[in-house]
């Protein structure tokens, strides 16, 4: 209230200590997330997008959806289903996906369909949740170019674009497009 906006972001490790375990974290987020309602209905202010944060843990120095450690992946799907329910919970407009691991230093030992197909699963199940919670937030991909990766996946809007259409998730997503990431 003191900047005069009327919307805020946050990633889950933004506002919430990761604890020793996943019920540890996910425990900390709840405490968290209703001190965040309370002030949404206190000021006014809502929430505008929130995200998972795959990418700054070293469990997902790998990537998360196109992780090769399937225990990277599975703690993957459970923190975005997390933030699906928090989003619910504070009615967020947007829920943003950042790919800052999904993607490879070399292509001679990596899988690239194997990956983008898995990608796309992930990011599936995501829109399943989303529709058996009817949370009516909109879904978008941000481009983050080489960030930090040699090759994103979502390197920027034109691969976005073509992945959805590829797999057939162009009507549940957008892009978003943050322009200080298409400078980089």
């Amino acid at each position: 209230t003191k900047l005069g906006v009327d919307f805020y972001c946050f990633h889950d490790v933004d506002v919430a200590p990761q604890g020793n375990s996943l019920k540890e974290f996910q425990a900390n987020l709840d405490v968290v997330v209703d001190k965040l309602l309370s002030k949404q209905k206190e000021t006014g202010v809502k929430l505008l997008w929130g995200t998972q944060n795959l990418f700054s843990h070293t469990r997902y120095k790998d990537g998360a959806a196109t992780s090769p450690n399937f225990d990277a992946f599975a703690y993957g799907c459970a923190q975005t289903k997390k933030m699906l329910d928090v989003g619910k919970k504070l009615d967020a407009a947007v829920h943003v996906f950042w790919g800052g691991r999904e993607g490879f230093g070399t292509a001679l030992n990596t899988k690239v369909k194997t990956e983008l197909d898995h990608m796309a699963e992930f990011l599936k199940m995501a829109v399943a949740y989303k529709k058996k919670i009817g949370f009516e937030a909109l879904f978008t991909i941000e481009p983050k170019a080489r960030e930090p990766t040699a090759h994103q996946y979502d390197y920027d809007a034109q691969t976005v674009i073509g992945f959805l259409h590829q797999y057939g998730l162009e009507k549940e997503f957008k892009v978003n497009i943050e322009p200080n990431h298409t400078t980089m």
